[in-house]
């Protein structure tokens, strides 16, 4: 796997998941491409390495927004994510 970042190969593994099943489990089901989206629940949702907290309503739409679409790399989490990786990889 050299030449390929650490995203790289989670957004792979994350793809390979979703299409072995096709849905992705937890409250609100669907197909999340966010790599960094583990699970979601009625009242929060939780990434690798946070936790988010919101109503209803508004986790739906940030679900929508970032987890569900090609938006996840706009979402705050995923950008810190991503560069700590980024930072870690290339020290």
């Amino acid at each position: 796997m050299q030449g390929r970042t650490l995203v790289t190969q989670k957004r792979e593994q994350r793809q390979n998941d979703a299409n072995a099943r096709c849905n992705m489990s937890g409250y609100r089901g669907g197909i999340f491409v966010c790599p960094y989206y583990s699970r979601d629940y009625r009242e929060y949702l939780n990434c690798e390495g946070a936790k988010l907290t919101l109503p209803k309503e508004e986790l739906d739409e940030y679900t929508r927004r970032y987890c569900a679409s090609e938006e996840w790399r706009r979402c705050p989490i995923a950008r810190a994510l991503t560069l700590h990786y980024e930072r870690t990889e290339n020290p």
